[in-house]
């Protein structure tokens, strides 16, 4: 973890939980490849993994969510951006202002509640194969969602 001129380390599966206890507003997350156990990001961070698949070429694996992971940041000036992340479960969200995933991959993309909303989320290069709550007339995804090269392919 990175805080200013400060990096910190964490080691094993708990690498992610740790690090998000002690990160602040702001701070960059760096992860290797391999599994994480998950947490709830109350905090705008970034986070960096990996990336999101298998690289045979250069044998870079990816970095792995596998027991859903959460983000509910209320904060409106700052915001939490994913790079190289693969979330092999449930990906759920409170609310969520700006956020911005590149390069990631998602299962499921679930909100915590019905008041739970996604502003101005930005997916460049990213896959989604189900997005739920999104035909049933809610505002799963308000003002300005973009997707941008990416793919999502169900929708429920």
């Amino acid at each position: 973890m990175q805080h200013g001129d400060d990096i910190s380390m964490y080691y094993g599966s708990n690498a992610f939980v740790q690090a998000h206890e002690a990160a602040q507003t702001g701070d960059i997350i760096t992860l290797s490849s391999g599994t994480f156990n998950p947490t709830t990001i109350t905090k705008a961070i970034t986070m960096r993994g990996a990336g999101c698949c298998i690289d045979t070429i250069t044998g870079i694996y990816p970095t792995v969510f596998n027991d859903g992971l959460t983000a509910d940041i209320s904060d409106e000036e700052h915001s939490l951006t994913m790079e190289g992340i693969c979330v092999n479960s449930n990906f759920y969200f409170g609310v969520l202002n700006n956020p911005r995933f590149i390069k990631c991959n998602f299962e499921y993309l679930n909100r915590t509640g019905n008041s739970s909303m996604m502003q101005n989320a930005q997916f460049v290069n990213c896959m989604v194969f189900y997005v739920s709550d999104f035909d049933n007339g809610s505002d799963v995804f308000a003002s300005n969602t973009q997707f941008i090269n990416s793919v999502v392919a169900h929708v429920g």
